[in-house]
C-alpha cells in the first residue's frame, strides 16, 4: 500500500516505524525498532532475512544494521565492499520472495 510507504517491492524504515507509533528520529525509538525487525528476521529464519525489504527513502537499500546481523547470522563475512553488501541483499530479497511468494495473495 503506497500511503503506508510499502511499493511493491521494499518498505521504508520510517513508515513502518510510524505504523509501529515508533519516532525514526528518536533513538530510543530507533533501538526498539531495530528490535522489532531483528526479532522479525529470527522469526522468518536466520536463512531468510524477511527484512530485506525494509529501505531508507534517502538511501537505496536498507541501513548498516541489517548488514551486521548478516554477518552475526554468519550470511556475509565483514568488511564486504559496497558492491558486495548490494548483490547480498539483492539476492536476499530473491531469496524471501521465493520463500514467501505462495503466500502473497
Amino acid at each position: 500500500n503506497d500511503q503506508l510507504g510499502i511499493t511493491d517491492d521494499q518498505a521504508y524504515y520510517g513508515d513502518l516505524y510510524k505504523m509501529l507509533e515508533l519516532d525514526h528520529t528518536n533513538p530510543m525509538d530507533r533501538q526498539k525498532g531495530s528490535a522489532l525487525l531483528e526479532a522479525t528476521n529470527e522469526i522468518s529464519g536466520k536463512d531468510c532475512m524477511i527484512t530485506a525489504f525494509a529501505v531508507s527513502k534517502g538511501g537505496n537499500g536498507p541501513y548498516s544494521g541489517f548488514y551486521t546481523l548478516a554477518e552475526q547470522y554468519g550470511r556475509i563475512n565483514s568488511g564486504l565492499s559496497d558492491k558486495q553488501k548490494d548483490e547480498f541483499w539483492i539476492e536476499e530479497m530473491k531469496r524471501v520472495h521465493e520463500k514467501y511468494a505462495a503466500n502473497i495473495l
